[in-house]
């Protein structure tokens, strides 16, 4: 989830599912990673013949019955944030956001300097189950080439009134909600939006 707060608890995600023509076919965590190998990301359909490629980020929620879906438990479960920075929230982020900014070969296509400094400061902050957090930290580390970094895992508890947070939850398969703004949140009238992180 993303939260106007600076909190926001992420769905918890690992098993897949792959749909075609309204039929789902299951993939567990082992197979998803076993496949993604060895079949190039490939799996057979369970209702017919077909070959379902489900691409590396192609998730679904493990269960349904997760305590970490349920709105009323929302206040009462810890909820997880990793970051570079072990005094996380940090001082030194602004500066780095900055420094990053000024360094970065892509400048040129990042825009205007200011505004994209006032786009990274605006953006909620992400929270997760320990899990979604765990998984969150290795894509990272995969994905952004951040695997020679250092990550502390901060835990953190919310006080969100339900009514606040978007109902169900947004599937970053089809609806991007990891770089949610507060600007956003606040157009939307919530504090959180929960949502499947897969990016």
């Amino acid at each position: 989830m993303r939260s106007s707060s600076g909190r926001s608890p992420s769905a918890t995600a690992s098993a897949c599912t792959a749909t075609v023509a309204a039929h789902t076919s299951a993939l567990s965590g082992a197979d998803y990673i076993r496949l993604e190998d060895e079949a190039g990301a490939r799996m057979h359909c369970e209702h017919c013949e077909a070959s379902i490629h489900f691409g590396p980020l192609v998730a679904g929620v493990r269960d349904q019955g997760d305590p970490a879906l349920d709105d009323r438990t929302l206040n009462k479960l810890s909820w997880y944030h990793t970051s570079p920075y072990e005094d996380w929230p940090s001082p030194d982020y602004e500066r780095d956001v900055q420094v990053a900014f000024s360094t970065s070969p892509a400048r040129t296509l990042m825009g205007d300097p200011e505004r994209y400094l006032r786009n990274q400061l605006d953006k909620a902050l992400p929270l997760g189950t320990y899990e979604a957090a765990i998984e969150n930290m290795y894509r990272r580390m995969s994905d952004q080439r951040l695997a020679h970094s250092a990550f502390y895992l901060h835990r953190a508890r919310i006080n969100i009134a339900t009514d606040r947070v978007n109902r169900g939850f947004h599937d970053e398969n089809e609806q991007p909600a990891a770089d949610i703004s507060i600007t956003e949140l606040t157009d939307l009238d919530l504090d959180a939006v929960r949502y499947l992180n897969v990016r």
